[in-house]
């Protein structure tokens, strides 16, 4: 994907409806996740829909019409009991979302109070050393780290900072954000930190930006943005390293003394005097923001002269004689 290039980016042509989607990596490295209405594949084990899917696009700007590289989400063996069905269950809106770490969110949209094991309105998978994934966290369920913390979803509205170290979660107009943190597999643990209520409307897309605020477009087409308390409420955008600016310092180098010219004595107080061997055509006194201070006429070619810096202020000058330059401080 070329981002230089909008009209030639990675064109998809997925199996069916597509309810979330995410791109990690970058370069050769870029992958494309969905959530999959209705994509099945009996090679790849896909029994039912809501399948999540990983493309590995990479810099691709062709039409992808293969399978999809792997399967992350596999809906019909997603349970964390055998004895449960699938933990996606006809949503009307899905959403997905990197972690950061590997592993993944996904949300749907569920009624009012069906946030259970059977049905959660939110999901984590991880991957283990195999590259395989799998469940590690359920809203709904009563017996792990979910507990019910969500409590229900409209429209699956969810945001995950870039770092995944913040979730936000959207439940009948009301913003629910969580502080994330994670064990050494991968597994969330979501703590409460503000509940936004009301909010602007039920949620149907929640996002964070890289500062870490939070915005929300429901499905009454209402746009709304929130800030949270910080110690320090500055950000500085990072820039892609393709934009990197290297500064190197320059500065004015100008020589002390010139073998043609010689300016004495230097610092001075009020006269200073001039010797050029090639004969003296012009003398001009600038400052070291470039500004002009004097131009002294010269009335003919000469060897030496004498110029009067008593009505200038004290500091670091430039002294320009004919064209060559020389620094000179005035006490």
């Amino acid at each position: 994907m070329d981002p230089s290039n909008p009209g030639g980016a990675f064109r998809a042509f997925i199996h069916s409806p597509v309810l979330g989607i995410c791109v990690t990596g970058s370069g050769d490295s870029t992958k494309l996740f969905t959530i999959d209405q209705n994509y099945t594949n009996a090679a790849l084990g896909l029994t039912k829909g809501y399948n999540g899917l990983q493309f590995n696009i990479g810099t691709s700007t062709t039409p992808w019409t293969a399978a999809p590289s792997a399967v992350i989400f596999n809906n019909a063996k997603a349970s964390i009991q055998a004895s449960l069905g699938a933990l996606l269950y006809q949503p009307s809106a899905a959403d997905i979302a990197s972690d950061s770490r590997g592993g993944f969110f996904i949300s749907q949209n569920r009624n009012l109070g069906q946030d259970n094991q059977a049905v959660p309105s939110l999901i984590h998978i991880s991957p283990d050393s195999s590259g395989n994934y799998s469940v590690d966290f359920n809203s709904g369920d009563p017996a792990g780290n979910g507990n019910g913390v969500i409590g229900g979803s409209l429209d699956a509205g969810m945001g995950v900072l870039y770092d995944g170290s913040m979730l936000a979660a959207n439940y009948n107009n009301e913003y629910k954000v969580y502080d994330v943190t994670y064990s050494a597999t991968g597994a969330p643990t979501l703590t409460k930190i503000y509940d936004i209520v009301p909010g602007v409307g039920d949620a149907y897309s929640m996002a964070f930006d890289r500062a870490g605020n939070l915005y929300v477009i429901t499905t009454t087409s209402t746009l709304g943005g929130y800030s949270f308390p910080a110690a320090d409420n500055t950000f500085t955008t990072p820039a892609p390293s393709s934009q990197a600016i290297d500064f190197t310092k320059t500065g004015i180098v100008v020589p002390e003394q010139s073998s043609q010219v010689q300016v004495y004595p230097n610092p001075v107080r009020d006269i200073v005097h001039i010797d050029c061997s090639a004969g003296i055509e012009s003398v001009k006194l600038v400052d070291l923001m470039g500004r002009m201070i004097m131009n002294i006429p010269v009335n003919q070619k000469q060897t030496s002269m004498d110029v009067n810096l008593s009505g200038v202020q004290a500091g670091n000058y430039i002294l320009f004689v004919n064209n060559t330059p020389l620094k000179v401080e005035k006490k």
